[in-house]
């Protein structure tokens, strides 16, 4: 599970500003940076068992101190805190800076897409109270894929408000397994509703169509969904799963597979983009701008070129990796993430001069 999942945290952990710049080659350094990393955590003495929570397996593994020092960014409170914020009349953010969540509103109860982890399920939840969105009222959560970072809440939200967990057959399995280090430990809903391509899950006067888009797990799942500015409804896609850090071509030509699906079919006519990673969306920077907006003027997330040339970007870095694959050539990912840090770590060091 290491292998597959490890670096997308790592990259997305990055300063803000690190992230920003590396935004039109991050699926490129995403591909790049996969089984490397997992390869130098096993070549180091295997860390013993550690103790999560009731129903959480978790093997230990050892992780080289450089990875682990950026990993711990993922609970800084003053490095992952977000206020919750309205995006459109029915939709809400309710995620932290590396991970986003989103809240449905609807007249006969709420959709929340993807949970967070813990620590991060309250500050979700109190968003919501911030929000004036009653957690009582989550009917379903629609979950993008099994990993942690977006599956990681699941079962606390089940627990407490008896909302039904929405994920594909795959990614159910994906998060059941066991967690590889402590930090990717998670429970999981002991049980749930299975998503199947091609789905709707309708609440009161809103449809969500549901759409398996494989490649970055194997059965991740793309949502279409109607959202509200005043009298206007736009057509808002969030993408389940944009990360490259996977190896091997079959798995990236499904990938591309799956891209060229959304481009063509699943998001063709769609103006909105929501994605489970707010910087593959540049939703902050679009949220800064909604503050401002003056009324009248256009909504800043309404933005169809935008997104058409986000996916095309994604498309472009994932044939890229396909390349290098297919020829050998593919950078060490260990390397390249290195870099990555390296990079940061200069970048810090200057300023502080």
């Amino acid at each position: 599970m290491t292998g597959q999942i490890f670096n997308k945290w790592l990259i997305w952990g990055l300063s803000q500003t690190l992230r920003q710049r590396l935004r039109p080659a991050l699926g490129v350094v995403l591909g790049l940076v996969i089984t490397g990393a997992l390869a130098s955590c096993k070549s180091q003495p295997a860390a013993p068992v550690v103790s999560a929570s009731p129903g959480v397996t978790v093997t230990g593994e050892a992780i080289p101190a450089q990875l682990q020092k950026l990993i711990d960014t993922w609970n800084d409170p003053a490095l992952q805190t977000v206020k919750a914020f309205q995006i459109f009349d029915n939709l809400y953010y309710v995620g932290i800076d590396w991970v986003a969540a989103y809240v449905l509103q609807t007249s006969a109860g709420l959709i929340l897409i993807d949970t967070l982890y813990e620590p991060w399920v309250d500050h979700l939840l109190t968003g919501m109270d911030e929000l004036g969105l009653d957690p009582n009222d989550i009917k379903y959560v629609l979950v993008t894929h099994g990993h942690f970072d977006h599956a990681g809440g699941a079962a606390q939200i089940n627990r407490r408000f008896g909302a039904t967990v929405v994920m594909t057959e795959e990614d159910w399995a994906l998060a059941r397994e066991p967690a590889s280090i402590p930090a990717f430990a998670m429970d999981v809903p002991a049980n749930g509703q299975v998503a199947h391509d091609g789905e709707i899950i309708q609440l009161g006067d809103t449809k969500v169509e549901l759409f398996k888009t494989p490649g970055h797990t194997e059965g991740v799942l793309s949502l279409r969904y109607p959202v509200q500015d005043g009298t206007e409804t736009y057509t808002a896609i969030t993408l389940g799963g944009v990360g490259l850090n996977f190896s091997g071509v079959e798995r990236t030509q499904s990938y591309l597979d799956s891209y060229a699906r959304l481009r063509t079919e699943i998001a063709k006519g769609a103006s909105v983009s929501l994605p489970n990673h707010a910087e593959m969306g540049a939703v902050f920077e679009r949220a800064k701008q909604l503050a401002q907006r003056a009324p009248g003027t256009p909504h800043p997330f309404v933005d169809p070129e935008g997104f058409a040339a986000d996916l095309a970007g994604f498309v472009a870095a994932a044939q890229n990796k396909l390349n290098a694959e297919k020829s050998g050539t593919a950078q060490d990912p260990l390397d390249a993430l290195k870099s990555v840090l390296t990079n940061q770590e200069s970048e810090q060091e200057t300023k502080e001069q």
